[in-house]
């Protein structure tokens, strides 16, 4: 006791279970450093995300001002692309001679299931080339 302290001022207080209030103190105060250590890694994921978004937009604006010297250094080519084929208007037939209807001639229709065999067939011959290619 310190020279201050009188003696009779001093008060004791039981404390029932000891041991369970001094655990589940270190337990709360453990839980308290951890919840700071969370909050800490937070913050430092924060400051790491805040400098590769940083980076990131540097990057682009690197890339935007390659993107337009590279479009200003390439020559402007003008490309003739063949003309679509025109789809010619059907000549009107004259009504004026009734003849015998004219039977259309039938339509090969081919069927799904043939066309994905085809698909499957030309997907095979693909992927051999790629084959003989690696």
């Amino acid at each position: 006791m310190s020279a201050n302290t009188n003696p009779e001022s001093v008060l004791f207080i039981k404390i029932d279970n000891p041991h369970e209030v001094r655990k589940s103190l270190l337990e709360s105060s453990r839980d308290t450093i951890m919840m700071l250590k969370m909050h800490e890694k937070f913050r430092e994921i924060r400051i790491r995300k805040a400098q590769e978004i940083m980076r990131l937009r540097e990057t682009m604006k690197d890339i935007s001002k390659l993107v337009v010297r590279l479009k200003s250094s390439i020559p402007d080519i003008k490309i003739n692309l063949p003309a679509p084929p025109r789809q010619e208007k059907p000549k009107e037939i004259k009504q004026a001679q009734p003849a015998a209807p004219a039977r259309p001639k039938p339509v090969e229709q081919k069927s799904p299931v043939a066309s994905l065999s085809d698909l499957d067939s030309q997907l095979k011959q693909i992927e051999e080339k790629l084959g003989r290619l690696s």
